[in-house]
């Protein structure tokens, strides 16, 4: 569906990255091992291409970075019936690449698009069990603790409450912005 003339208008950009990464591993039983793993990673950048978008489709996004650590353990105990592995991991973000929404209150209609988020984290441990309580009947368990928030993303789009109070302003629940609503959001920590 194109809505419009289609633009004439040509972006372009170029992206690289160095992405190393090291695992270290330590065979402490022969049944047993603990690793730690490190890990840098790239995403490329790219542009919105929804006209609708005003300058949010020009600007366009940046590229993503992330670096990556988890360290864990691997085992099997009781002639390999049982089998138990735990990791933790963190994973530092920068310029994470996000969607968001920009809500026209004239048209009552809402345009998608990426940006970047200055900075976030994501952590959290992993445990996985196994046993084998006969060679016909296993039982399992996994469980995963996952953590993530920004660290800094000053300049966020609106919220959807902001979005609502900045086209009509309703107390008590537009009371927690100044009216008029700011364009943008600070959605750090």
């Amino acid at each position: 569906l194109v809505i419009g003339a289609p633009s004439t208008t040509t972006y372009s950009a170029s992206y690289r990255a160095l992405m190393p990464s090291a695992v270290l591993k330590y065979q402490f039983d022969p049944e047993a091992m603990v690793y730690f793993s490190y890990n840098k990673g790239f995403k490329a950048g790219g542009f919105n291409g929804d006209e609708a978008l005003g300058s949010f489709a020009q600007s366009g996004y940046g590229p993503e970075h992330v670096n990556a650590y988890e360290l864990g353990l691997k085992s099997t105990w009781f002639d390999n019936r049982y089998r138990l592995n735990l990791d933790v991991f963190r994973s530092d973000y920068k310029d994470l690449q996000v969607d968001a929404t920009v809500y026209d209150t004239r048209s009552n209609t809402a345009a998608f698009f990426v940006t970047n988020a200055a900075a976030s984290v994501s952590q959290g441990v992993e445990l996985e069990t196994q046993w084998a309580v006969s060679n016909n009947f296993n039982l399992s368990a996994n469980v995963a603790y996952v953590e993530a928030h920004y660290v800094s993303f000053p300049g966020a789009p609106q919220t959807s409450l902001q979005s609502l109070c900045a086209a009509t302003y309703v107390l008590p629940y537009c009371s927690v912005y100044a009216n008029p609503v700011p364009a943008t959001s600070d959605l750090s920590d």
